[in-house]
C-alpha cells in the first residue's frame, strides 16, 4: 500500500510580499486599479474602483498587506460623498458624509471599529433650512448605547432633548487600601453650547466632600469628544462615591442638560 506524505513547504516572506502585491496589480481591471505610492516614507497600496464609464466610485488606502489602513473616499458624479480612515482594517476618527453641493449631511465618530462619542446629522439645505444648521445630536457610549440625544427645528429652536452626553470608565469600583483609583470621563457639548463639569467624592460613612472643578487645562479635546482623567490614592478604607455632574446651557440660554452619574467605591 502506497502512503502519501504531506511535506510542509515554507514560502519566504520576501516572495510571498511580491507574490500578493503581483496579484492584487494582476487583478486590476475597468473596475478597480491598485496602484503602490509612497506616503510619509512607507509603501501603500491605493486602491480605485471606477463605473463602467470610467468614473471613480471609491478610493482608499491600504497597508502593503491589504488591510485598510488611511484615507478612504467614497464618490458620486465625481464629487466627495464619504470621506473617513480605517486604522488597522478599523473605522477610526471622524466620518463625513456630504450632499452634491460638498455640505455636511452627517458626522459618524468612530473609536476602534466602534461607533463612540458625539453624532451630528444636519439639515440638508433648501427652501425649509439652511445648510449647515445642526438637526440632530447624539452621544453614543463605548457599548453602542444612545446616552443622549437632542434635535432642533429649522428655526434652530431646541425641540427635544434626553439623556446626559457622558461616558466614565474606571479601574475598579473595590480597590485595596494605598492602592489608586482612576477614572476617565469622556463628555459631549453640542454646539455652540457652554457648560460646568464638577467632581464630587464623598465618604458614604462621614458624609465628608470634596469639590473639584477642572480648569481647561484638564479637559482633553479629542475630537468625537471631551476627556478628563482624574486619579486618586487612598490610604483609609471605607465606602466612597463619585459624582460627575454637568450642566449645558444652549445658545439661547436654554437649559440643555442639568445631570449628574455615581459611580460607587469600596476601599478594603
Amino acid at each position: 500500500m502506497r502512503k502519501k506524505e504531506i511535506v510542509n513547504i515554507k514560502i519566504p516572506t520576501y516572495y510571498l510580499f511580491w507574490g500578493i502585491l503581483f496579484f492584487l496589480i494582476s487583478c486590476s481591471g475597468p473596475g478597480v486599479t491598485f496602484e503602490k505610492e509612497e506616503l510619509d516614507g512607507k509603501s501603500i497600496l491605493v486602491k480605485r474602483t471606477f463605473d463602467k464609464k470610467g468614473k471613480m466610485l471609491s478610493e482608499e488606502h491600504l497597508s502593503m498587506d491589504s488591510i485598510r489602513n488611511g484615507i478612504y473616499k467614497e464618490f458620486n458624479h465625481g464629487i466627495i460623498k464619504t470621506i473617513g480612515s480605517f486604522e488597522n482594517g478599523e473605522k477610526n476618527g471622524s466620518w463625513y458624509n456630504l450632499d452634491l453641493k460638498g455640505d455636511t449631511v452627517d458626522v459618524i465618530n468612530w473609536f476602534d471599529g466602534k461607533q463612540f462619542g458625539e453624532q451630528k446629522t444636519f439639515f440638508m439645505g433648501g427652501s425649509t433650512a439652511p445648510s449647515k444648521l445642526l438637526y440632530k445630536y447624539s452621544f453614543i457610549g463605548l457599548e453602542g448605547q444612545k446616552l443622549f440625544e437632542l434635535a432642533y427645528d429649522t428655526k434652530g429652536k431646541l425641540i427635544a432633548v434626553s439623556g446626559l452626553p457622558m461616558y466614565c470608565a474606571y479601574n475598579k469600583n473595590t480597590i485595596q487600601k494605598d492602592s489608586t483609583f482612576e477614572l476617565i470621563c469622556f463628555f459631549g457639548i453640542p454646539p455652540n453650547s457652554t457648560y460646568t463639569l464638577m467632581l464630587r467624592e464623598k465618604n458614604k460613612r462621614t458624609s465628608k466632600q470634596e469639590f473639584s472643578v477642572p480648569d481647561s487645562n484638564q479637559i482633553i479635546d479629542v475630537g468625537f469628544a471631551k476627556k478628563i482623567i482624574t486619579t486618586k490614592k487612598y490610604s483609609l478604607s471605607g465606602d466612597y462615591s463619585w459624582t460627575i455632574s454637568l450642566k449645558i446651557t444652549g445658545v439661547r440660554n436654554e437649559n440643555i442638560c442639568n445631570d449628574s452619574t455615581t459611580i460607587d467605591l469600596a476601599v478594603r
